[in-house]
């Protein structure tokens, strides 16, 4: 059984090089603010994506795309808008998810766009 460390960085990887054979620009690979992360920041045309990347084995027990809690997604909104602020970015902005599942030596990609919003609370 792998660690879900060696396991989350194999799905990172290989988010990565989805993003780049779909036109994608990356931009960042685990940026960290504090003790926040996002793990990746890729941008295509005028619209910059913070993307997290969510990993399973095939014996996980919730979908990938659903195992974002409201805090993670308010820590994300948090983090994306330092880098935002520190970058001095004026782009559209969008929070996907990348959620994969691996199968013995497959694995399978879904990518959510727009996967949540930020709010005003």
């Amino acid at each position: 059984m792998q660690s879900t460390v060696k396991t989350g960085k194999k799905g990172e990887q290989y988010s990565k090089e989805y993003f780049i054979n779909n036109g994608y620009e990356i931009q960042e690979q685990n940026w960290r603010h504090g003790k926040n992360e996002i793990d990746l920041i890729v941008k295509k045309e005028k619209v910059i994506c913070f993307v997290e990347v969510k990993t399973r084995t095939k014996d996980y027990l919730i979908e990938p795309l659903l195992s974002i809690s409201m805090d993670q997604q308010k820590r994300i909104i948090s983090t994306a808008h330092q880098y935002i602020m520190l970058h001095k970015l004026d782009l559209e902005i969008r929070f996907d998810i990348i959620g994969i599942v691996i199968e013995e030596s497959k694995m399978n990609l879904k990518h959510l766009e727009d996967a949540f919003y930020p709010t005003l609370d």
